[in-house]
């Protein structure tokens, strides 16, 4: 969903309004989204988001483990972002708890935002519920392979770091899974700009536990 920001985040102060909160705290979910605001200016955007919304919080988490800001601090800006994308979605909203994000994810912001511009381009396909959170857990497993092997962005990553990947989930996963994991990697990449040249490393078949051979790219790969 795109819609004016301003407009947005104007209607989403006056239905927070109506929860009866002291003034102070109104204050702040304002001074929070002209934050959001300022974050969209800089990456001259001026509409409402998925995208933009999943990076400010991933540049929320990226301030919070840095110790930039505390958390009581990050869950309130955490909170006002969620109320935000309520309202976006069904423009109204309840009060309720917000569950903590209890999966790691990686700490680069363009993985980060890859990440969601996926998750709402599944959602947008009409992709089912199965389909979406196998994505969630297994696109997020990749990325965050790469970011802890020290990559921030897909061009940066060298292409042995895909069948690396799968040899590293053999500790864990039975052989015939690697195939529904190759599966939605796949996608992935085919989505990401600059993804299409890792696919002939992805697997096309079931991989055995054995020691990690190097990944040698072939001519086409090459072009």
């Amino acid at each position: 969903m795109r819609a004016n920001l301003q407009n947005l985040t104007e209607r989403t102060l006056q239905e927070i309004g109506r929860f009866g909160l002291c003034s102070e705290l109104n204050r702040q979910y304002r001074r929070t989204y002209e934050k959001l605001k300022d974050f969209a200016t800089s990456r001259n955007m001026d509409s409402y988001s998925t995208q933009l919304l999943g990076c400010f919080l991933a540049e929320i988490e990226k301030r919070y483990k840095s110790g930039a800001i505390g958390h009581s601090r990050r869950n309130h800006l955490r909170r006002a972002s969620l109320l935000l994308r309520d309202y976006a979605e069904n423009e109204r909203l309840e009060w309720k708890a917000y569950r903590e994000i209890s999966r790691p994810m990686p700490s680069s912001q363009e993985f980060l935002c890859l990440y969601s511009q996926y998750i709402d381009s599944l959602k947008s396909d009409g992709r089912s519920e199965n389909t979406i959170e196998s994505s969630r857990n297994l696109v997020r497993q990749f990325l965050l392979f790469l970011d802890d092997n020290g990559y921030s962005a897909l061009g940066e990553t060298p292409l042995e770091m895909v069948p690396t990947f799968f040899q590293h989930l053999l500790a864990t996963y039975q052989p015939t899974s690697i195939r529904t994991v190759a599966s939605h990697v796949r996608s992935f990449l085919e989505f990401a700009d600059g993804g299409e040249r890792f696919l002939p490393a992805v697997p096309s078949r079931c991989l055995r536990n054995r020691p990690i051979i190097p990944f040698s790219p072939t001519r086409s790969t090459l072009r």
